[in-house]
């Protein structure tokens, strides 16, 4: 079964800005290239790839995937999607993993 619907949504705060560097908050693509407007660094850093972020969302969905109990996947009855989109609201939960305690490191007092 192919997954239709986008089950992550995409959240989009872009905003512009005019040539001369003025704000224009609330405008559309659609404006923005009629106004000739300029998107914000914000906006265009945002585009950037960062690969260590990628890689540690891709953890959480596989960590999710695969622990995932039987008696949770029976309740969806083969239904991919909405397993998909189970899977995806556990990944987005904050961790519920105890953070651990780093060592206690205590410096050797040197010599007068």
């Amino acid at each position: 079964m192919l997954i239709t619907n986008p089950i992550v949504k995409q959240y989009d705060s872009s905003h512009w800005y005019t040539v001369d560097g003025q704000t224009a908050y609330g405008k559309t693509l659609r404006d923005a290239r009629k106004e000739c407007l300029l998107p914000s660094p914000s906006s265009i850093n945002s585009m950037l790839a960062a690969p260590g972020l990628e890689l540690w969302k891709q953890q959480q969905i596989l960590e999710a995937c695969l622990t995932m109990p039987e008696s949770e996947l029976a309740k969806y009855d083969g239904d991919i999607e909405a397993i998909a989109k189970a899977v995806i609201a556990t990944a987005s939960q904050p961790s519920q993993k105890q953070p651990t305690e780093a060592p206690k490191f205590t410096p050797e007092p040197k010599p007068c």
